[in-house]
C-alpha cells in the first residue's frame, strides 16, 4: 500500500529527474484497449509528467522552481504539493546543429501498422522540422543492420520526398538482432560527432531482441559507454501487445535520454515530434531535486513516484552521478502528500527544495533552491487552478494501479474520476485533461 515516509527517519528525499512519459502513454493505450496494465509497468512520475501544468519559462536562468499546494481530497488528513521545475527556452540562435541517428527496428515483430506503419510516418513528421544544418543517419535492424540513407539539406522538397520514398520501402522481416544495430547506429554517431552540435540516437523498436547477444544487461553497458562520449539516445516505444518495457526505458535511462511511446497518429505530433525537438536542445544533464523536509513541521511525506529514480543523499551533490536530462522550454513535475504537524503558523518553512544540474552551455554546475511554507500547502483543493488539481489527480490515478488491488481500485478512483471530468471542463476539454478524464472513465468500466 502506498505509505507515507516518517520524517524523522528520512528528511531528505533525493532522486534523479527527467521528462519521460512512456509508462502513460502506454497505459492508457492499453485501458482504451480494454487492458488493466499491470502494477509492475507504472511509473507515477511518467503520468505526470505526460502533462503541462502553465508552468511560464525564465528568460535568463537556467530553470525556475514553482510550488503549489492544498488539502488533499484523497486522503483528507494529508496536503498535496506539486513541485515544478521548468527550463528556459533556448532562441532559434542558440539552437545547435543536429546529428542525428535514427535506428528503425524492422523486424517480424514490427510488421503491422500500429508498429511500423505508424514509426514511418512519425520520423516523417520529424524530419519535416529539421534545418538544413542537421545531418540524418537512418538505419533499419532485422537479423541485420542496413543502411537506408545519409542526408543533410532537409527543409528542401526533393530531400523529403527522398526520404519519404526510401521509408515507404522499408519492410518488415526476420528477428531482431538489436545489439548489432545499437553498435552500429553508435558507430555512425560517432564518425559525425559534432563537438559544437547535439549527438543523438533515436531508437524506435518494441524492444523484443531474438538474435544475437540478446542479454540486456549486455547491451544496456554498451549504450552507457556511448553515453560518455557525448551521444546521447533517446527510445521510442511502439506496440501495444508483445513489448519489452523494462528493457526500452533502462536503455533510455542508460543513455541519458527519454523514453517516449507512440500511440496512435494523432499523438505524433505532441508526444512525438515536438517531445523530441525539445530534447535535442538540451539545456542541462543530471538535473537532481533534494527536498530537505523540517522533522518539526512535516509528521511524513512521500512523493507520488520516481522510486526508481532515488539516489543516496550524498551523491545529490557528487557531480559524477549520472542524473536525468532536461531540454528547451521542458517541465518536471514532483507530486508529494504529506501529513504537517499540529498548531503550525502559515510562515512556518516545512522544507527546502534544491535543483542541482550541470549546464549545457557553459558545462558548470548550478544549484537553486526555495523554500517551503505552510502557506504553500494550506489551500482548499477546489478553489486551486485546474492544472493543479490535474497534477493531483493523474499523481493519485498512477499510484491507485500501482499499489490498490484491481477489486478495490473502482472505489478509490472515484474522486479522481469527479476532478477529471470537472478539470477537464474548466479546462475547455483541454485534449490532455479531456483524454485523461476518459481514460480514467474506461479503467472504471474494466471488469475483474
Amino acid at each position: 500500500p502506498f505509505s507515507l515516509i516518517p520524517t524523522v527517519e528520512h528528511p531528505l528525499s533525493t532522486f534523479g529527474l527527467d521528462t519521460d512519459t512512456a509508462g502513460y502513454l502506454r497505459s492508457a493505450a492499453l485501458i482504451d484497449a480494454g487492458v488493466r496494465p499491470d502494477p509492475s509497468m507504472i511509473r507515477q512520475e511518467e503520468f505526470i509528467n505526460a502533462f503541462e501544468y502553465g508552468d511560464e519559462a525564465p528568460s535568463e536562468a537556467a530553470f525556475r522552481i514553482y510550488l503549489e499546494g492544498a488539502y488533499s481530497p484523497f486522503r483528507p488528513e494529508n496536503n498535496l504539493l506539486r513541485v515544478g521545475i521548468k527550463g528556459r527556452r533556448l532562441g532559434r540562435e542558440e539552437q545547435r546543429p543536429l546529428m542525428l541517428t535514427i535506428l528503425l527496428d524492422a523486424s517480424g515483430s514490427m510488421e503491422t501498422h500500429e508498429r511500423m506503419g505508424l514509426a514511418q510516418k512519425a520520423i516523417l513528421a520529424l524530419l519535416t522540422k529539421l534545418s538544413a544544418r542537421d545531418n540524418v543517419v537512418l538505419l533499419t535492424c532485422s537479423d541485420k543492420t542496413r543502411e537506408i540513407f545519409t542526408m543533410t539539406g532537409w527543409g528542401t522538397e526533393s530531400v523529403l520526398e527522398s526520404a519519404q520514398k526510401a521509408l515507404d520501402e522499408i519492410r518488415c522481416q526476420g528477428a531482431t538482432d538489436l545489439e548489432d544495430g545499437i553498435i552500429k547506429a553508435y558507430e555512425k554517431a560517432a564518425a559525425s560527432f559534432d563537438p559544437q552540435g547535439e549527438n543523438r540516437v533515436v531508437i524506435l523498436s518494441d524492444g523484443i531482441a531474438n538474435l544475437g547477444n540478446v542479454n540486456s544487461e549486455d547491451i544496456l553497458t554498451k549504450v552507457s559507454v556511448f553515453r560518455g562520449r557525448g551521444i546521447r539516445c533517446s527510445v521510442i516505444g511502439v506496440g501495444h501487445s508483445t513489448y519489452n518495457d523494462k528493457f526500452l526505458e533502462a536503455m533510455a535511462n542508460r543513455g541519458d535520454g527519454q523514453y517516449n511511446f507512440l500511440d496512435s497518429e494523432k499523438s505524433i505530433n505532441e508526444n512525438f515530434v515536438n517531445d523530441l525537438e525539445n530534447s535535442f536542445n538540451t539545456i542541462a544533464s543530471d538535473v537532481k531535486i533534494q527536498v530537505e523536509w523540517n522533522p518539526k513541521a512535516i509528521d511524513a511525506y512521500r512523493s507520488h513516484g520516481y522510486d526508481s529514480r532515488a539516489l543516496k543523499d550524498e551523491e545529490f551533490r557528487d557531480d559524477t552521478v549520472d542524473a536525468g536530462e532536461v531540454g528547451s522550454g521542458q517541465g518536471v513535475s514532483v507530486v508529494y502528500e504529506m501529513k504537517l504537524m499540529e498548531k503550525l503558523k502559515p510562515t512556518d518553512i516545512l522544507g527546502t527544495v534544491h535543483i542541482r544540474y550541470r549546464r549545457t552551455d557553459t558545462g558548470e554546475v548550478e544549484e537553486i533552491e526555495k523554500a517551503i511554507t505552510v502557506e504553500n500547502v494550506s489551500k482548499v483543493f477546489d478553489q486551486m487552478r485546474p492544472s493543479f488539481r490535474l497534477a493531483c489527480a493523474v499523481a493519485e490515478f498512477a499510484t491507485v494501479l500501482k499499489h490498490t488491488p484491481p477489486e478495490a481500485q473502482g472505489q478509490a478512483l472515484a474522486k479522481v474520476e469527479l476532478t477529471a471530468e470537472l478539470v477537464a471542463q474548466e479546462m475547455n476539454y483541454y485534449t490532455p485533461a479531456k483524454a485523461f478524464a476518459d481514460t480514467v472513465k474506461k479503467l472504471m468500466g474494466i471488469g475483474l
